[in-house]
């Protein structure tokens, strides 16, 4: 899902290109006349620089779309994350098209959630020591505050991706959890629960550099305590 067809870009931009040639063209010919008043060209000069600026700030906006990230539950681990998959199709025009410092709100089940970027580091100081999880070994991390806000902002290079994190479910709990920053400061990540049952929901993307964009999907929490219950599916 995205926030335009691409088509639709290159009709702007045409249209954008074909009228600064125009408005450019009459204010090469009124400047160079004698016989109009400069007082008509100035005024056109003006707007063909006011249209160029338009179709560089188009050009560089950052082109989001929101897909499934195709996780695939793996036995061997506890948890099963959920994520959805942000691509950055913009052009990258005159080094533009970074999306940047972007963050989800997350509208769900009558709350709103800021959840953690799965591609920036998780907000933990790690000890140096090993802890046992199961059948597993994992390094021991201890809770930073300081990281959070970190945790859930993200910059998406033109031509990038990068996922953001939706819900948890773990083997043996039937209720799964949306998953932010603050999570890590449960021993499983178990705050923000769900229980079974369909959730839409609504996914705002907000960047510095671009106006909001909105995404809105349907959460399926499964019955029973499989963590493959846990599903998702993106709507119009």
């Amino acid at each position: 899902m995205g926030d335009r067809p691409p088509y639709l870009e290159l009709l702007v931009l045409l249209v954008a290109f074909v009228a600064l040639l125009i408005v450019g063209s009459i204010t090469w010919y009124y400047l160079g006349s004698t016989a109009v008043p400069t007082v008509v060209g100035v005024p056109l000069g003006v707007l063909s620089g006011f249209l160029l600026l338009f179709v560089v700030y188009y050009a560089q906006l950052p082109r989001l779309t929101v897909e499934l990230a195709g996780d695939h539950y793996e036995k061997q681990y506890k948890h099963y994350y959920l994520h959805l998959k942000v691509s950055n199709g913009s052009w990258g025009f005159l080094g533009g098209g970074t999306a940047a410092d972007c963050r989800g709100e997350l509208d769900i089940g009558g709350k709103t959630y800021f959840p953690k970027w799965a591609t920036r580091p998780e907000p933990l100081l790690y000890t140096g020591r090993v802890i046992k999880a199961g059948e597993l070994y994992f390094p021991e991390g201890i809770p930073q505050d300081s990281m959070m806000d970190a945790a859930k902002s993200e910059d998406i290079a033109p031509g990038g991706s990068a996922t953001i994190d939706l819900a948890m479910k773990e083997e043996g709990d039937e209720r799964c959890f949306v998953h932010e920053p603050e999570n890590y400061k449960h021993p499983d990540h178990k705050l923000n629960p769900l229980m079974p049952g369909d959730y839409p929901f609504v996914l705002r993307l907000r960047c510095r550099n671009r106006p909001p964009l909105r995404f809105a999907g349907v959460l399926s929490n499964g019955k029973g305590t499989d963590p493959s219950s846990l599903t998702a599916r993106l709507t119009p």
